[in-house]
């Protein structure tokens, strides 16, 4: 992947050279033939011609030009050379040319280095039949997602060619839609405030949920009050910075001293903060960050997981898809099976930490993860083992009693209850 990476960065680099350069050279044409042209269309006045043979005093007026005319001649003369504008014209294509021809070979090694990295035939790995009778819910999870994204029209438009009202579950789909519809309007609408420096719906929201939002140990009222607090400052506001810190920051004081005191200390430097101690409360991201923390806190307050499930299921199915296709090929070349046709694979997938929804389970025991099949138990001594070990250890006998594995107590197979994380 990395070898991949540099191409795509020579790519890029490689693209911007050429849109300068080529900006550069054709703009530089177009001066020098607006210059041409300014010229042809520029009069020069040259002096009268007078006549040599005049014998007029020194000091009096001269006698009147040659071929009698009565006021100086105008001529339109020609300052550029045509052969230098034209050969400045074809030098210039030949430079923008080679400059696409440069272009065009980069492209070339980066779709072949694409082509060389991704060789891999999805058909050959993926399940056919995943979703067979599961359409309604692969449209109501593209819907929602649509939804989640501010992009309302559009979702309209895919159920109605998906044509998912015609199915059994539309009315449900629709009453969800409809629901979210004006949940995630009124999101985007305090986003889209957030982007313009706007922060008063923001925290007028968070304000009138405080109450839920402290239960789940959130920090967003506080990260919107600093925020309104630091554009008083970035503006040199010190008097206004001042009383609205007298007014909101009192009821953060207990989980926030520390950083009131940074913000109050900001004052002291509010002609220079960029190159102050405290240049790190006014860093760009600061409002990015805010704008991310407020989508997460809006849709856990409507029981919605804080990104798409759509999007997390693509983008851990991509970053999964190279594994699974490895293991795929060893599993047909020594076992003789799909990888699809077992239950799991044996081999773990690399997640980020933000992707791992579920706690893992692996039986001390059997070293088997654990299933639905094959739950964890939990003996009456406290240790957890999965439930084939738990048989095993009975020997199918659920009154029969024996010793745990991990302690001296006695256990029956019966006793032992399912452990859910």
């Amino acid at each position: 992947m990395d070898s991949l990476i540099s191409e795509h960065d020579k790519l890029i680099k490689k693209q911007k050279q050429c849109v300068d350069q080529s900006r550069e050279r054709l703009d530089a044409l177009i001066a020098s033939l607006q210059d041409a042209r300014a010229a042809l269309l520029r009069p020069v006045q040259q002096p009268p011609v007078l006549d040599p043979m005049d014998e007029s005093e020194p000091g009096m007026p001269p006698s009147a030009p040659v071929a009698a005319t009565a006021s100086a001649t105008i001529t339109y003369p020609f300052r550029y050379n045509p052969k230098d504008v034209l050969d400045r014209a074809k030098k210039t294509h030949e430079i923008v040319t080679e400059l696409h021809r440069d272009l065009y070979n980069a492209t070339s090694k980066y779709t072949k280095a694409v082509d060389k990295r991704f060789k891999l035939d999805i058909d050959t790995i993926w399940d056919s039949n995943a979703f067979d009778g599961k359409d309604a819910l692969l449209h109501r999870a593209i819907a929602i997602h649509l939804v989640r994204e501010g992009r309302f029209e559009l979702a309209d438009i895919f159920l109605k060619e998906a044509d998912v009202l015609g199915e059994d579950i539309s009315s449900s789909i629709r009453n969800d839609l409809e629901s979210l519809r004006h949940q995630f309007t009124a999101m985007h609408q305090i986003l889209a405030e957030m982007r313009t420096g706007s922060l008063e719906g923001a925290i007028r929201w968070a304000h009138e949920r405080r109450e839920h939002l402290e239960k789940r140990g959130s920090i967003l009222e506080f990260q919107l009050v600093k925020l309104q607090f630091l554009k008083f400052v970035t503006v040199g506001m010190a008097t206004e910075a001042l009383e609205y810190a007298k007014k909101e920051f009192g009821y953060f004081k207990k989980n926030n001293m520390k950083d009131i005191q940074r913000l109050m200390g900001s004052l002291m430097f509010i002609r220079r903060l960029p190159t102050s101690p405290y240049k790190d409360l006014i860093s760009p991201t600061l409002w990015s960050d805010a704008q991310h923390s407020f989508s997460r806190d809006f849709c856990l307050h409507l029981g919605l997981s804080s990104d798409s499930p759509l999007h997390v299921a693509i983008t851990v199915g991509t970053s999964a898809l190279p594994t699974i296709a490895k293991m795929s090929g060893i599993l047909k070349d020594r076992a003789g099976l799909e990888w699809t046709t077992a239950d799991e694979l044996p081999v773990e997938i690399p997640l980020q930490e933000k992707e791992r929804f579920h706690s893992v389970f692996a039986c001390p025991v059997s070293k088997d993860l654990g299933t639905d099949d094959n739950p964890p138990m939990m003996m009456q001594c406290g240790h957890v083992i999965c439930k084939e070990s738990l048989s095993r250890l009975s020997k199918g006998n659920a009154t029969a009693g024996f010793k745990c594995p991990y302690c001296p107590a006695q256990n029956t197979a019966q006793q032992a209850v399912r452990v859910y994380f």
